[in-house]
């Protein structure tokens, strides 16, 4: 049965291309990161199946912030906040779904 949405080309009519669906690999890359062939796991010691990628971690209250604010009387406070932040590396490995950071 046609439509009006139907799409038609030389006489044949054509299917619409499935958009933005992800392979599970795909999921696990945007998820996990990308495989790092040389780590190996430290939970079922298995090397080549973790997946690292790097992260951003809130780390407490920064000292340097907390004298800022006591000094301007809070008002550096509501700008830039107490806690730092700190760059590090997930990983997380396909064979036993363990996920740590470092």
């Amino acid at each position: 049965m046609d439509n009006e949405f139907d799409i038609w080309k030389d006489g044949e009519k054509v299917q619409p291309q499935a958009k933005n669906i992800k392979t599970p690999d795909q999921r696990n890359e945007s998820q996990f990161g990308s495989i790092n062939p040389y780590m190996n796991c430290p939970h079922c010691n298995t090397l080549g199946n973790i997946r690292t990628k790097p992260i951003t971690q809130k780390m407490g209250i920064s000292g340097g912030k907390a004298v800022a604010g006591l000094l301007t009387a809070g008002l550096s406070l509501l700008v830039v906040g107490l806690s730092r932040e700190e760059i590090k590396t997930q990983a997380h490995c396909q064979r036993c779904n363990n996920t740590w950071q470092f």
